[in-house]
Order: C-alpha cells, then sequence, then structure tokens
C-alpha cells in the first residue's frame, strides 16, 4: 500500500515540474536510471502492470498540417492530442474513491492528476516543424510558445540538438493504453544548467561511462499522440540511443 502510495506521489511531484506543466523544463530523478543503464529500461515507475479497458479512441485521428506558419514555407504539424491519461488517472481515482483508506490518500492524488492532465491535454500544442519541436500555450488570446521557467529561453528545441528520446515504461508507447511519459535530452540549452538538480546523475561520468551523451533532460506526460510524435523525430532523424 505504502509503495503505491509512494510511486504515485513521485509521480506527482515529477509532473509538476515538467515542461508540460509549467510550459518549462522538465527535470526527473529518473534521468539517472534512463542514461547509465539503457540496456535494463528501466523506468520511474518500474513495472506498474497493464491498464485495462482504454480504447484507442480516445486519441484523435490525422495530422493537422498548417504551412506557412513561419513565413518560409516551414510547415508545422500539431501532434494529436490523447486524452488517454486523463480517462485513465480519472478513471482509476474514481476507482480509489471508493476504497476506505484510499479514498483519503491514493484516491484524492490520482483524482487531481487526471484532472491536471485533462486540462493540459486541452491547453497544450505539441509542435513539429522541419527543423524543432515546441510546446505552445494555447490558453491565451494568441497561441505562443512559452517561456521555459527553469533555464530561460523559448520551449522550442531543434532537432539536431537531440542526443536521446524514448518513451515510458519502456514499450506501451505500442500498448491501447499508450505511454505515461515521453523524456528527451537535448544539448540547445546552455550547458552550464545541465548538471542542475538531477542532471548532476544523468551527466555524471559514471552514467558516461555506461552510454549517455551529455545534455538537458526533459520530461512530459504523453498528452499528445506518442506513436505521431515518434515518426516525426524519425523522419527528422532525432538522435537516440
Amino acid at each position: 500500500m505504502k509503495a503505491s502510495i509512494n510511486i504515485f506521489a513521485t509521480f506527482a511531484v515529477a509532473v509538476s515540474n515538467t515542461d508540460a506543466f509549467g510550459v518549462g523544463q522538465g527535470i526527473h530523478r529518473a534521468a539517472a536510471l534512463i542514461d547509465s543503464d539503457r540496456s535494463s529500461r528501466s523506468t520511474p515507475f518500474g513495472k506498474l502492470g497493464s491498464v485495462v479497458g482504454i480504447s484507442s479512441s480516445f486519441s484523435i485521428s490525422g495530422l493537422k498540417m498548417a504551412s506557412d506558419i513561419t513565413g518560409d514555407n516551414n510547415k508545422q504539424v500539431i501532434i494529436d492530442k490523447d486524452f488517454r491519461l486523463s480517462a485513465i488517472f480519472l478513471g482509476g481515482g474514481l476507482l480509489l474513491d471508493q476504497i476506505p483508506y484510499l479514498q483519503l490518500t491514493l484516491g484524492p492524488i490520482v483524482t487531481l492528476l487526471g484532472i491536471l492532465f485533462l486540462v493540459q491535454t486541452f491547453r497544450l500544442n505539441f509542435v513539429c516543424d522541419e527543423r524543432t519541436f515546441s510546446l505552445q500555450d494555447t490558453s491565451s488570446e494568441e497561441t505562443s510558445v512559452g517561456e521555459n521557467l527553469v533555464v530561460g529561453g523559448e520551449n522550442r528545441w531543434t532537432y539536431d540538438s537531440y542526443v536521446n528520446y524514448d518513451f515510458f515504461p519502456a514499450g506501451w508507447i505500442d500498448q491501447p493504453q499508450g505511454p505515461i511519459l515521453v523524456y528527451f535530452k537535448e544539448t540547445q540549452t546552455p550547458s552550464d544548467k545541465w548538471s542542475e538538480g538531477p542532471g548532476a546523475s544523468a551527466n555524471s561520468d559514471d552514467a558516461l561511462a555506461k552510454g549517455a551523451v551529455k545534455g538537458q533532460v526533459h520530461f512530459f506526460p504523453a498528452l499528445c499522440n506518442t506513436q505521431q510524435l515518434r515518426a516525426v523525430w524519425e523522419k527528422q532523424n532525432c538522435s537516440k540511443l
């Protein structure tokens, strides 16, 4: 019981610091696990088990193309929104809210996360153009790329700055429930920021000796169609370990 509560509490802290929820930089303690031991395919959540009965129909199908956005015919792809993650957490929260003790501990946490995911799925656009990936905040009158609250600069990263990316838990991207987290690491952010917080472990000598590449770590919840996102990143030859 305590282990389950700790898992969701850790997840709540993690997502509150991601690009998707502050439109800021997402650093998670799992960075050390991801970069230091790629062969183990560890995730910050371990084996969470299967999620039952969530249909891929929650994902809005089809790519949405918008051309001439930047004035130089640099086409943008707005990755489809995906409501599966919010549905999973809201459904799980409703179930936990019916169980004594859990309805006062784990239940409210899961329910609040589900509400947060739902709001942010509507609010954020995950956008890929021919050179960059960016997060756009649609809550204002004018859609714009948000300012990175932690390391400064726009929430826009060039594909050639990628040194790694992945989706977690491992293998869930091709399952009906979809992944929980999207991860990428880039070198566009000034190097003096890379080792702040958990980045110190992700860029440590030990991690580098095990195959990691130095860079800034980012995480965000899977609020978009991750298969489309993966397809774009593969097409753009984003580096992946």
